[in-house]
């Protein structure tokens, strides 16, 4: 009898000490695991694409590169004073500062993540990638697979361009060979690792750009299906196709790629009728910006008004930057593009490449400019 006492406590114990365990067992409350398409395309809309908040202090904010429109030479710097945030942000980039994400004031401005496009677009890629490992392991109707893998690999594509582009020399730089020179890490993979993944050419990197973009555009064509100007399609695929082999000066690729869209996709904007963008004068004034949704221009787009955070320093109370003189006399005087483009500075002759507020880095579109 005392055995059979003994072996009923000790399987009463095992049971309760299983049930507590699972109990105990920590578990995400916002962890989910894909079985469907429909779960899957969630999931991509939320971690491949681009997060834009409301607010720019949230997540990725506004932009990837919130200073990338400090970087070439369409911008003039006043000799105005400069003051505040806007001295603090444009600083660095004039003295020449070796870590200008940490020294600009967006740095601190944009509380999660900071000003760093490094681990931005690291970020989306990842997502990008689980979604592309997962696709076998959903059900579904094949066309929504194909759809959501030929949008991850256009975005991934993207991403990687910018990547490239930020910390590795130009493809086809006479200086440094692409072959040799270091592009960024290629991580194909939605696992991660603890190991820090060493830099690969920059040839390599273009190696996986344009397979991703050939596939993607593969893909995207089979059913052309355009749902919303905030995802991507096959049209975005073509443009980013042309712009990519631009950059690596295959000419004809991007004639073939260009042609295709025109030939698809021949609406412009009527600049007649487009109304001139006032200066801002807040934050989160939209004003007539010449890239909104309403544009017929537009093949897909996301961020925010202030998608390159000219509000820093561009208030029309006090302009800091605005479009360089060499750019702006390039502009014949009957050219209807001038002022749809650029937003009018109280100072005289200066005009802001604002687009109306946006930055243009942000968006796929394509116009007669």
């Amino acid at each position: 009898m005392n055995k059979y006492i003994t072996i009923y406590f000790s399987l009463t114990a095992l049971l309760l000490f299983s049930g507590c365990k699972k109990f105990l067992r920590e578990t995400s409350q916002d962890e989910m695991t894909p079985t469907t398409t429909s779960s899957l395309n969630e999931l991509l809309a939320w971690e491949g694409y681009p997060y834009v908040s409301t607010t720019a202090t949230a997540g990725d904010g506004y932009s990837f590169c919130n200073y990338l429109n400090l970087m070439d030479d369409d911008i003039h710097l006043q000799n105005n004073t400069l003051y505040g945030n806007a001295y603090n942000y444009i600083k660095p980039f004039y003295t020449w500062s070796n870590s200008v994400s940490d020294d600009s004031a967006l740095a601190t401005y944009n509380s999660n993540g900071g000003n760093n496009p490094y681990q931005r677009l690291y970020n989306r890629i990842r997502g990008c990638n689980v979604v592309i490992d997962m696709l076998s392991q959903v059900s579904g109707p094949d066309a929504d697979k194909d759809q959501m893998k030929g949008e991850a690999l256009t975005l991934r594509a993207y991403y990687y361009l910018m990547l490239v582009n930020l910390y590795g020399w130009p493809y086809n730089d006479p200086a440094h060979d692409k072959n040799t020179s270091p592009g960024v890490p290629i991580i194909s993979k939605g696992d991660i690792s603890a190991a820090a993944a060493p830099r690969n050419t920059v040839a390599q990197v273009y190696d996986l750009i344009t397979s991703d973009i050939e596939n993607s555009v593969a893909l995207l064509e089979k059913n052309k299906t355009i749902s919303t100007m905030f995802r991507v399609n096959y049209r975005a695929a073509w443009l980013l196709a042309s712009r990519i082999y631009l950059y690596m000066e295959k000419w004809d690729k991007v004639i073939a790629y260009t042609n295709k869209l025109i030939g698809d996709y021949p609406l412009l904007a009527d600049l007649n009728q487009w109304k001139l963008p006032v200066p801002e004068t807040s934050y989160g004034s939209i004003n007539a910006s010449f890239i909104n949704p309403s544009n017929v221009e537009m093949l897909f787009l996301f961020s925010g008004v202030r998608g390159g955070d000219w509000g820093f320093f561009n208030l029309s109370s006090a302009p800091q930057c605005m479009a360089s003189a060499s750019l702006t006399s390039l502009y014949e005087t009957n050219d209807m593009r001038f002022s749809p483009y650029n937003a009018a500075n109280p100072t005289p002759n200066f005009f802001l490449t604002m687009l109306g507020g946006c930055y243009t880095n942000s968006k796929f579109y394509y116009s007669d400019g």
